[in-house]
């Protein structure tokens, strides 16, 4: 992976999810559509493995950077589920988008999940609002995975300037 390049797109990616995101703050949830985990699921499926896992924990580390829970609860989730996902990924390689976009909702709402729950353990938000927080990790999940097929149609544009080596073809 040529890691100059996965920057700038990392930092394309986060702009825009900043971006959208002060435009949503107005609703009465602030549903934001998680274009950093959006980018990490594209690399698991393209990138070799070890090169994959590095940059979804640095992609977690960035969230980590730009959200208010704890300091490693995103990386640490990112690198987890990137692991597991490791593993699936000849499962779903070459496959049609709609299993890929089902796992991508399906992450989603896993990630958001321990992540409360981190923030729970540390005290950072109650057991009580989890009502409240369903909501928006469901509809940001929703948003996230409609999203994949065009971050997919992204990658096979970019994978070869990302030095990626054929996994979209």
């Amino acid at each position: 992976m040529r890691w100059l390049r996965f920057g700038i797109l990392v930092l394309v990616f986060l702009v825009l999810q900043i971006g959208v995101g002060r435009v949503l703050e107005f609703s009465p949830y602030r549903i934001v559509p998680d274009l950093l985990l959006l980018l990490a699921i594209l690399l698991i499926f393209c990138a070799p493995a070890d090169q994959a896992l590095i940059a979804c924990w640095l992609l977690g580390l960035l969230k980590d950077l730009t959200s208010q829970a704890p300091l490693g609860s995103y990386s640490f989730t990112f690198g987890l589920l990137g692991l597991l996902l490791i593993r699936l990924r000849e499962l779903l390689v070459g496959s049609r988008l709609l299993p890929q976009i089902f796992l991508m909702f399906v992450t989603s709402l896993i990630i958001e999940h321990v992540v409360w729950l981190i923030c729970v353990v540390k005290s950072v938000v109650s057991l009580g609002s989890y009502r409240q927080s369903l909501t928006p990790m469901t509809i940001s999940g929703l948003i996230t995975a409609a999203l994949y097929p065009y971050g997919y149609l992204l990658m096979t544009k970019l994978h070869r300037t990302l030095g990626l080596k054929g996994r979209f073809k």
